[in-house]
């Protein structure tokens, strides 16, 4: 009920990025596909939301075809290395409350924790809801000072190590 944004943060979530069928309204369909986005969410597995899709759509004429999986990311620890970057949130921006928090988002750190596991997702920009909307549209912005800031918060953070 609260929207999308926190609806990924306490579930799996589906949406239909394509459709294909017939060529014409008035010519009946002979196949149709579909392209579906998952966003898995943290302890769950590609294969357990293919067999929950099964399930779903109960039809075994249905196949299924997984185009391209990444499994989700594992949890990072809450150590010295979190609580480094959350004293320079609290230098930087000090109004801030950091708290752990899933990124809803598949980002290049996934292939970080072939190197670490210690891998935390922080964009430290500021962003309104409508500007979080924009992500990846032809308008995606923030304010110069949200990113001067986000520039500040990397060098302190840097700085700090």
């Amino acid at each position: 009920r609260l929207g999308p944004e926190p609806a990924a943060l306490t579930r799996t979530t589906v949406a239909i990025t394509t459709l294909e069928g017939s060529p014409a309204a008035n010519v009946i369909a002979s196949a149709a596909s579909a392209g579906v986005n998952l966003r898995i969410m943290v302890g769950e597995t590609v294969a357990e939301v293919v067999e929950r899709l099964r399930a779903a759509i109960g039809d075994k004429q249905v196949e299924i075809e997984v185009v391209r999986a990444g499994e989700p990311s594992p949890v990072s620890p809450r150590d010295e290395a979190f609580a480094k970057i959350t004293e320079t949130i609290a230098e930087v921006f000090p109004e801030a409350v950091p708290a752990p928090y899933t990124v809803m988002a598949a980002t290049d750190s996934r292939f970080f924790y072939e190197i670490s596991d210690r891998v935390y997702r922080f964009a430290p920009f500021r962003m309104t809801a409508a500007q979080r909307a924009t992500i990846h549209a032809a308008d995606e912005n923030i304010r110069v000072d949200d990113y001067l800031d986000g520039i500040r918060f990397y060098r302190r953070l840097i700085e700090s190590l």
